[in-house]
């Protein structure tokens, strides 16, 4: 959709790995040249369950005093 000009105002990359998508330093570690590298704001899952999967291992890793950032 953003290749079409649907999504307009936006960057979109990928497939990133997540740590290279959320943090800096590994996207520099790995040589990772992308203007999202280690600053995405949205992650996208290639289908329901791996989003899942994802969601319910923060949800139970993370203390329950600490705030989510997504």
């Amino acid at each position: 959709m953003n290749e079409r000009g649907q999504i307009k105002g936006c960057v979109v990359d990928g497939p990133l790995a997540l740590d290279a998508a959320v943090d800096e330093e590994a996207a520099q570690i790995k040589g990772i040249k992308s203007p999202v590298a280690g600053k995405a704001d949205c992650l996208l899952f290639p289908d329901l369950n791996s989003g899942n999967v994802f969601y319910k291992t923060n949800t139970k890793l993370l203390a329950p005093n600490q705030q989510h950032h997504w």
